[in-house]
């Protein structure tokens, strides 16, 4: 056999084999659950498929190592509740070669039925949120069905904190409709007697981690805030990223009687770092 023919006829072999090992690795999705780039929820989490995008979950991790699972529906934004149940987490972190498993338990949300909860909560091991994770979740009950997921979170970013944790239900209007600190009623007044999250119900926030000369910044994150989330606080107003660095921005000022740094003290400026919390000092 002429040596040509050899050798084009082991790069067809060739490159058959690829395509079938690669029509097999695509065949290892758990339930055939699309591969696609994640998105960014509600609350700044990540929204990865549950069931074929029958469902969604929103994943978010939060300071003090806390990781919440908020259940969405087919459309990404409606909250669903399901049924109360602990949910088993298998979680490896980035250069260990065993997982660990995390039980989230339900936390339900105001609004969700009797023996349903729309939310899920449980403590990573510690130091695993500074890493990159995958993170398994062999069964989860929807109505009956059972499903499966999993996901890859990102490389940390260490010059970015944690997204804060949600403040809810009884706490929520207590922190933002009673005064303390340099939070007046004159602030509650003119922030429409409300919380942010009834404010800015539905929101979609975009954490933008590389905010250009000029841009505004949260005062939690220093990821560039949004014009359309803002809130007055000692009567001025401040913008930020989304409703939970809202929480963690008056729940701070209610604790100091030290003023805050202007709002515009939060912009971004060429060569010079962003400014700091008199408490974060």
């Amino acid at each position: 056999m002429p040596r040509q023919f050899q050798l084009l006829t082991a790069l067809i072999l060739s490159g058959i084999l690829c395509t079938v090992a690669a029509v097999w690795m695509s065949g290892c999705a758990d339930d055939g659950e699309a591969e696609h780039g994640h998105i960014e929820g509600e609350f700044g989490g990540i929204i990865v498929p549950v069931g074929r995008d029958h469902y969604h979950a929103e994943i978010l991790f939060v300071a003090g190592g806390q990781m919440r699972i908020y259940m969405r529906g087919k459309d990404e934004v409606n909250v669903v509740d399901i049924e109360e149940q602990t949910l088993n987490a298998f979680v490896r972190a980035k250069g260990l070669t065993e997982s660990v498993e995390v039980s989230l338990l339900p936390d339900p949300q105001p609004g969700d039925k009797p023996g349903r909860s729309s939310q899920f909560s449980g403590h990573l091991p510690e130091d695993f949120a500074t890493r990159q994770m995958l993170v398994t979740v062999p069964q989860i009950t929807i109505d009956g069905e059972r499903y499966r997921f999993h996901f890859m979170t990102e490389e940390p970013d260490a010059e970015h904190p944690s997204m804060p944790a949600k403040v809810t239900d009884t706490a929520e209007k207590e922190l933002y409709l009673t005064t303390s600190g340099t939070y007046t009623a004159s602030d509650i007044k003119a922030n429409g007697s409300q919380t942010a999250s009834s404010r800015y119900s539905g929101f979609q926030s975009n954490h933008n981690i590389q905010p250009q000369p000029g841009d505004r910044l949260c005062p939690v994150t220093k990821t560039r805030a949004s014009n359309e989330c803002s809130w007055i606080i000692a009567g001025r107003t401040y913008y930020f990223c989304c409703p939970p660095c809202i929480d963690e921005f008056v729940k701070q000022a209610r604790a100091n009687t030290t003023p805050l740094p202007p709002p515009d003290s939060f912009i971004k400026k060429a060569g010079r770092a962003e400014s700091t919390l008199p408490f974060e000092k």
